[in-house]
């Protein structure tokens, strides 16, 4: 098992300067697993984390453009430990997140380097095949969806997460 918060903390851990800012879900937050991560990695980093549960509806409502002022505002609550601390290196700690990248460096400026703790994970999870000789080089898949909601509903949200990166072909279906 490989997992996001583990691989992401390595990565923020190798690049940082000193200084790391952990953006989550609350219950992520409050587990205090990314920040028990980081310590073990470099006892010395200075580590300020956030919980939040505002920017997840905002994500899924397809609100993620750094010009969105309820995007901005979220952001601007959500961020503000981390730049009064001056943190480096920001892991997102939310699949979601990710998608607010470009408004989160915007709020940040261009000193700041983002960890997306999915690609993380992904990169790490491909060293690992690389190295088992496992890797399936130049060959692809696809996706299958079946979803027992809203077809459309899911199939817009999806379309919003994969944004042109899926591995092949996508098909979406309903059960019922």
């Amino acid at each position: 098992v490989l997992g996001v918060v583990r691989a992401a903390c390595r990565e923020a851990a190798a690049i940082s300067a000193g200084s790391v800012g952990v953006l989550a879900t609350v219950a992520s937050d409050r587990s205090g697993a990314y920040a028990r991560a980081l310590r073990e990695l470099r006892p010395e980093l200075k580590i300020v984390t956030a919980g939040t549960s505002e920017l997840v509806p905002l994500v899924e409502s397809g609100r993620v453009s750094p010009e969105d002022g309820a995007v901005d505002a979220a952001l601007g609550r959500c961020l503000a430990s981390m730049t009064e601390a001056g943190i480096d290196t920001l892991i997102l700690g939310c699949t979601h997140f990710p998608l607010l990248r470009e408004a989160i460096a915007k709020k940040l400026g261009p000193g700041v380097r983002l960890i997306d703790s999915g690609a993380a994970a992904a990169a790490a999870m491909e060293k690992r095949l690389r190295e088992a000789g496992l890797l399936a080089a130049g060959k692809s898949g696809g996706a299958e969806f079946f979803v027992s909601g809203s077809v459309s509903g899911f199939e817009r949200a999806a379309r919003l997460f994969l944004e042109g990166e899926a591995p092949g072909p996508v098909s979406f279906a309903g059960i019922l």
